[in-house]
């Protein structure tokens, strides 16, 4: 929770092990409480890419990625056509680049590759002996690609032609992606960095898992204004409702918590937070819900506080919201994800989170029995 009293910023900071600590800084200060860089990196999982909204003209991408000490090396291949109708693709190989906190803030794109596109011409063809081709330059020149989640790219084109957005072709299902996430059972390992009186903090916060839980009735936007919470990529929430929320105030889209996958095991200590059992502590005053916006296939999260009898979460007054975001696979090929907290106090990003999906063998090995349920 954070407070402003007399020209200074008070911060209550509630950590994970539920001690609150209490610190007031000048503005001069606050930058003590911004991360200077995002650890947790978004990189796109290796396969073909095609955009859904073209099927069937023969463009796409067909990637890779490895991490090489600190880099991440990209390779990509995009199919497509000549101005005379050849066919013929084009060769895009540099490192990924994770995007700074104010690129984030700015347009909302985590990572990018950026560089020189080639052709390899006069190469051997099929059943002809081998020969070395050559290189060249294409003439399209720098590019480039930005990684919008680890299954989702914006390829930006010239021309007044509109970006390309490939998908990855071998995880493109009907309906929603974010309900699958929520409604697998699956159990993350969630590690946390943040910030705080300049230094930076890593901890490993415990495994959790998304449970449904009793609805907010009521939302409101009390007290703030458009240009006061982040949604954590790329803007700032409306200064009224979005409809979709309202809608969930009607009970029309289910809310999900955070709650600890060991919550009948605390002696593995698996989980961090009040009372050893939830990630993010649960009181009277502050609440946390994460809801799926359909127009989008995001999932949400919001810090809110209550109002009215907050026992029954029956009224909450949004405080904070980000969005969990695709951060594709870590070097084992885990699924990851991704959290990013915007605090408007300090007008920076604070707290960083990692969900790393944990193979199942490995779940049912600490927790006999355990068999994913859906919500």
């Amino acid at each position: 929770m954070i407070r402003l009293m007399s020209g200074c910023l008070v911060l209550v900071l509630t950590l994970l092990s539920g001690q609150t600590v209490a610190q007031t800084y000048t503005p001069e200060t606050v930058g003590a409480f911004r991360l200077p860089n995002f650890a947790y990196g978004v990189r796109p999982k290796p396969g073909v890419y095609q955009d859904l909204g073209q099927l069937g003209t023969g463009r796409g991408w067909t990637i890779d990625s490895a991490q090489i000490g600190a880099a991440d090396i990209f390779f990509g291949a995009f199919y497509h056509y000549l101005p005379n109708g050849q066919p013929t693709w084009l060769v895009l190989q540099s490192t990924i680049t994770q995007a700074s906190p104010s690129e984030y803030k700015a347009d909302g794109v985590p990572a990018y590759v950026r560089g020189t596109m080639y052709n390899g011409v006069n190469g051997p063809c099929i059943d002809c002996p081998l020969t070395q081709n050559t290189v060249v330059t294409a003439p399209i020149g720098e590019r480039t690609l930005n990684i919008i989640g680890g299954r989702k790219l914006q390829f930006l084109q010239l021309n007044g032609q509109a970006p390309m957005n490939p998908q990855l072709v071998r995880d493109a299902q009907p309906g929603s992606a974010s309900q699958r996430l929520v409604d697998s059972g699956a159990v993350w390992a969630l590690s946390m960095r943040h910030s705080i009186l300049g230094q930076v903090e890593t901890r490993s916060a415990g495994w959790v898992r998304f449970g449904k839980r009793d609805p907010i009735r009521y939302w409101t936007y009390i007290g703030y204004t458009g240009t006061s919470i982040h949604d954590g990529i790329g803007g700032f929430l409306p200064s009224t409702m979005p409809a979709w929320l309202d809608i969930a105030s009607k009970n029309g889209l289910p809310q999900y918590e955070l709650v600890c996958a060991t919550q009948d095991m605390p002696q593995l200590g698996l989980c961090i937070g009040v009372g050893g059992a939830e990630p993010f502590g649960r009181s009277d005053s502050d609440l946390d819900t994460w809801i799926i916006d359909p127009t989008t296939d995001r999932l949400h999260h919001f810090a809110h506080t209550t109002q009215g009898v907050s026992f029954l979460r029956d009224n909450a007054v949004v405080q904070r919201a980000a969005v969990l975001i695709d951060a594709g696979p870590d070097a084992d090929g885990n699924d990851r994800f991704v959290y990013r907290n915007y605090s408007r106090n300090v007008d920076g990003f604070d707290i960083e989170l990692q969900f790393t999906k944990v193979p199942l063998p490995l779940v049912q090995a600490i927790i006999p029995g355990y068999v994913p349920t859906s919500n």
